[in-house]
């Protein structure tokens, strides 16, 4: 008897990534039920799940079936002669949702299969066959943040640098609330460009603020090393992006752009071209992102009218719009989804 992982595919690689390396471990064989939309040569998500997940390609086979006809599938389905005494796990989350019929009908009535549904966003899973399991599965293992990057395509480069001072990020934050963001009262802000080597410029110019927020993001969501990073470049095509923090969490990525300002100084126009960034990222990359954009500056408090506009400008593009105010009162609660 050998096992065998059977998933639907369509633009959404994420839920199968996780998937395989939930239950691919034992696996002899991965099957895809994709779409000839789905196999064109520039974004074959095929081609993208098996290298993301390092498994052999030799493992793998595929059966390009037309997603609106149930019948159709049914029959390609059955021309596969599969062994009835093998042990099938079928990912229905992708794919149509006449697919899903398909798939669900026929390998409903082989005797190992089990049938699984994923929550997109949530990192869990439910069983819809044999029997259906009254609570959600959390999944245990979780793909790397490159991992989930390679799955939609992307060329990416990570830039060698780790948290120089979490302790001074901190410092400077609390300095920043103290003195309300005034720059002559933070000697070390005040004196960045005084300073001798261009990395403490930029580490005292803005550098520390993405700092603070990947060491806040990190620490408050339990993230492992290899599920977040600082300034990663990531292209397609001839789309190119540079990202402040971008992280893994309940497999959904969320990008993060970071604004650390001391003048008001064409501030509305600035703020607006940053959630324009993060708000332009799904048509440009294809990722089914949650984007984030954090800025010392305490809006609410500072100008009443600024803050109603920006934060509703945040919302008409999907962006979760974090200031002082927030950082402040400990309300970051990134944990819940909006």
């Amino acid at each position: 008897m050998s096992r065998k992982l059977v998933m639907l595919v369509d633009e959404r690689t994420l839920p199968n990534l996780q998937f395989i390396h939930e239950f691919g471990t034992s696996a002899d064989e991965f099957i895809f039920i994709t779409t000839r939309k789905m196999e064109v040569p520039d974004a074959n998500r095929v081609n993208w799940i098996i290298k993301s997940a390092g498994i052999d390609d030799e493992k793998c086979s595929r059966l390009v079936c037309d997603p609106h006809g149930i019948s159709q599938t049914s029959q390609q389905l059955s021309g596969l002669n599969l062994d009835l005494a093998n042990e099938y796990l079928v990912h229905i989350t992708c794919g149509t949702k006449i697919m899903a019929l398909a798939a669900y009908s026929f390998f409903g009535r082989f005797p190992k299969a089990r049938i699984i549904f994923s929550f997109l966003g949530e990192g869990s899973y439910r069983q819809l066959h044999p029997h259906i399991t009254r609570a959600e599965h959390e999944y245990k293992t979780k793909p790397s943040l490159k991992a989930a990057l390679l799955a939609h395509g992307l060329k990416i480069a990570f830039a060698d640098r780790k948290l120089t001072d979490a302790a001074m990020g901190r410092h400077l934050m609390d300095e920043c609330i103290k003195n309300n963001n005034r720059q002559n009262r933070i000697p070390e802000i005040r004196k960045a460009m005084k300073c001798i080597t261009p990395e403490e410029r930029s580490y005292f110019s803005g550098g520390w603020f993405e700092e603070y927020v990947y060491d806040r993001i990190k620490t408050e969501l339990k993230l492992s090393d290899d599920q977040i990073a600082m300034k990663v470049s990531v292209r397609k095509a001839e789309v190119y992006n540079e990202f402040d923090v971008i992280f893994l969490y309940r497999d959904r990525i969320h990008v993060v752009e970071c604004k650390a300002y001391f003048s008001r100084h064409n501030l509305k126009t600035k703020v607006e071209g940053a959630l324009y960034k993060l708000g332009a990222l799904d048509d440009k990359f294809g990722m089914n992102t949650r984007s984030l954009f954090f800025t010392n500056l305490d809006f609410a408090r500072d100008d009443i009218r600024l803050n109603e506009v920006l934060r509703a400008r945040a919302k008409d593009l999907k962006v979760r719009f974090v200031d002082m105010s927030d950082i402040r009162e400990r309300r970051l609660n990134l944990s819940v989804h909006e």
